[in-house]
């Protein structure tokens, strides 16, 4: 097989592979780097993918796409790209329950199932009888992998629209050269689904090269999250962009190895296990600060690392209801409110994102790593600081009250003519303007209206005023007046 062997002709040299690892690795390839992995196939003289050397993996397959569609080069940015670490090997071993080179279709079937196959399962194992007899062959099932697997994606993956969003150039290991704050940073990313992504997010997005660590097969839950376009979840591509992508299974050793190696030259290790769950793994704090002593250990958890609720599992809407939010959110008269945006996660990512500032800074100035321990919850109480101190201050409990500020007047939304606007008149000159512009600027006269105490005392009154006169234009005659 030579530098240009087609897909078709790597998957017919290659000996096999248990049915998770073949999955994963050429569900995600896109389709320049398949060409690539034939190329060093050949250059290395091995049909075997654990003989090639990881470097030769590094340059072939984990080289990010840059610049758009029709440039020169032609190639477009077309998949997020993986480093194959996984061994290709005994596929037809795996399947071939009686090990008699034969395969029945009940055996093949089961295997396309446990895949999730987006396709006819039935259809294709009839498609792969080419005899009729109720039977598959070796060189049946070699043909199917060939066409199925390497010449299309998989659906659920190849993350095209991600990688096409990421702007910069990659240097010859394929690593993403960025430009920001943390450029020059390294970051591991042992997260899924929103809280921990965020994060590495904010980090990626301020130039800290992320990798992301996904579990084989399925991936991040989030993969499964929609809405879709072409088959890829825009709520993973909207955290998980920036980030470079490999999928290991750390309860595997040869995977943990590589997870060791990625650690040896990281700075960072972001994770939101469920706590205990990373010590288990064998990469707890005291085993990653004895081994890294520069690596900075940032965690993120429902209830934090200790404590009396440290084992309970959490969600955005548990704790947004626990630290509070829900109960000044929305109007009087409707029961317990979730905030729309997922606050409860995405609080938790930003503050991780702090903190992980945080510790770098700290890093800088002593030399010392630190563990860096987030609670959702936490995040959430935190959010609430002028809410508790003013209860703490006065004894009254807050209550919700729409769209309308609990301390500032007016600063909420107002009917018009066609749409409802918001107003917000932070202080007393602004209110001033907004006299004026709505042709009443006796009102910031008026005792009544004078200051924002007194507007506060008379709201009800301030609305009903306001209101009677932006009803009679449109919102956006408001909006180009004010």
């Amino acid at each position: 097989m030579g530098a240009g062997a087609s897909a078709s002709g790597l998957a017919a040299s290659v000996s096999g592979s248990g049915a998770a690892e073949l999955h994963d690795i050429v569900s995600k390839l896109p389709p320049d780097c398949r060409a690539k992995v034939a190329s060093a196939l050949a250059e290395v003289g091995a049909w075997d993918l654990s003989a090639i050397p990881t470097e030769v993996l590094e340059q072939e397959l984990a080289r990010r796409q840059r610049g758009k569609a029709g440039e020169a080069s032609g190639e477009a940015a077309t998949g997020d790209p993986v480093r194959l670490t996984a061994k290709v090997k005994e596929l037809l071993n795996v399947i071939d329950v009686d090990k008699d080179g034969l395969m029945s279709k009940a055996e093949v079937a089961k295997w396309l199932e446990k895949l999730d196959f987006s396709h006819d399962v039935e259809s294709l194992v009839n498609e792969m009888d080419a005899n009729g007899d109720g039977t598959i062959q070796e060189n049946e099932l070699e043909q199917f992998v060939a066409s199925h697997f390497l010449a299309s994606d998989v659906s659920g993956y190849g993350d095209s629209n991600v990688s096409a969003q990421i702007s910069g150039t990659a240097d010859a290991d394929g690593a993403v050269e960025s430009k920001g704050p943390y450029s020059g940073i390294t970051v591991i990313d042992l997260t899924r689904v929103l809280a921990g992504p965020y994060c590495t997010k904010m980090l990626a997005s301020h130039g800290a090269r992320v990798v992301k660590v996904e579990v084989p097969v399925r991936g991040d839950d989030s993969r499964f999250f929609g809405p879709f376009v072409n088959d890829d979840s825009v709520y993973f591509q909207a955290v998980n962009s920036g980030k470079e992508s490999i999928a290991l299974n750390l309860k595997d050793e040869e995977d943990k190895a590589i997870l060791e190696q990625l650690l040896e030259k990281a700075d960072m290790l972001v994770e939101n296990y469920r706590p205990g769950v990373l010590d288990r793994l064998g990469f707890g704090w005291e085993v990653l600060h004895k081994r890294y002593p520069n690596l900075i250990l940032v965690s993120i958890s429902g209830y934090g690392q200790d404590g009396p609720y440290w084992e309970r599992p959490a969600y955005d809407a548990v704790v947004q209801g626990e630290g509070g939010i829900i109960s000044i959110t929305g109007y009087p008269n409707t029961g317990p409110t979730r905030v729309g945006a997922s606050i409860g996660d995405i609080g938790a990512g930003l503050y991780a994102a702090l903190g992980a500032q945080a510790a770098l800074f700290h890093r800088a100035k002593t030399g010392e790593a630190t563990r860096v321990d987030v609670s959702m919850l936490d995040c959430q109480v935190a959010l609430l600081n002028v809410e508790i101190a003013s209860f703490l201050a006065t004894g009254k409990v807050p209550t919700k009250r729409g769209s309308q500020h609990p301390s500032i007047a007016p600063f909420q939304a107002f009917s018009t003519k066609d749409v409802d606007m918001m107003i917000a008149g932070g202080n007393d000159a602004l209110f001033r303007k907004i006299a004026q512009v709505l042709g009443h600027p006796e009102w910031a006269a008026a005792e009544m209206f004078k200051t924002n105490q007194a507007r506060m005392k008379h709201l009800d009154a301030l609305v009903a005023e306001m209101t009677s006169v932006l009803t009679t234009q449109s919102a956006e005659h408001w909006i180009a007046a004010l």
